[in-house]
């Protein structure tokens, strides 16, 4: 147990705290990380279930495009109640990439209009509690990605769902749900296919993260 406290020299100012983020240490089994409080009372309420979201770039495409980003899991399998599946995206009847929470690795799928097809599957743990890289590119019913710089390539075939209207949930499903509970870091959709060359150059590019300031859409690079 402990307290933490801010002290105001004069009793005219004022200090407003949007949230506090209390993280628990690594070897820590017993408790959930990150647990958020927001002090919309006197009485400090755990976070609810967020949802970032943004509009779908127009130039989006299912049938051929790539993602790339870092990301620091907060997370570990042997927490208690901490064994659910992980999204790092998930576009509603497009595609989706989560953390398969049986094995600690990613699963690429693709909505063929009736169910979700699983096109990739790394077959590499992910790591905890430091920066991990995963580059993705697709194209008519072909996957090539790599995990920290391990190649997975896939010809698992789908049916390309139009994307246009959609909105792209970073972090979490659509409801707020499974979310990723990691830092997530350059994040970026591309709308043509990453070959294996450039996504090697990518994860080799690992200090190069960078701002962008635009909050209405996801970025969408085009090369």
């Amino acid at each position: 147990d402990w307290n933490v406290g801010i002290y105001l020299p004069s009793g005219s100012r004022n200090i407003y705290v949007d949230a506090i983020q209390v993280e628990r240490a690594a070897n820590d089994g017993a408790a959930y990380f990150p647990t958020s409080y927001i002090p919309t009372s006197a009485t400090a309420a755990t976070r609810a279930a967020e949802k970032l979201s943004y509009s779908l770039p127009v130039s989006f495409k299912s049938e051929k495009g790539g993602f790339q980003l870092w990301f620091k899991p907060n997370w570990t399998r042997a927490i208690s109640g901490d064994n659910t599946d992980k999204y790092i995206f998930y576009i509603p009847n497009v595609m989706r990439v989560r953390l398969d929470a049986t094995n600690d690795r990613w699963a690429i799928e693709h909505y063929n209009g009736s169910t979700w097809v699983l096109t990739v599957n790394t077959t590499a743990d992910v790591s905890p509690y430091v920066w991990n890289h995963l580059v993705c590119g697709w194209y008519y019913n072909y996957n090539y990605c790599r995990l920290n710089g391990n190649a997975y390539a896939s010809g698992t075939g789908w049916t390309p769902q139009d994307p246009s209207g959609q909105i792209i949930y970073i972090g979490s499903d659509p409801n707020g749900q499974n979310q990723i509970n990691a830092e997530v870091a350059a994040f970026t959709l591309f709308d043509s296919y990453l070959d294996t060359s450039f996504q090697y150059q990518m994860y080799l590019n690992r200090g190069d993260f960078r701002d962008f300031f635009r909050t209405d859409q996801a970025l969408l690079s085009d090369i």
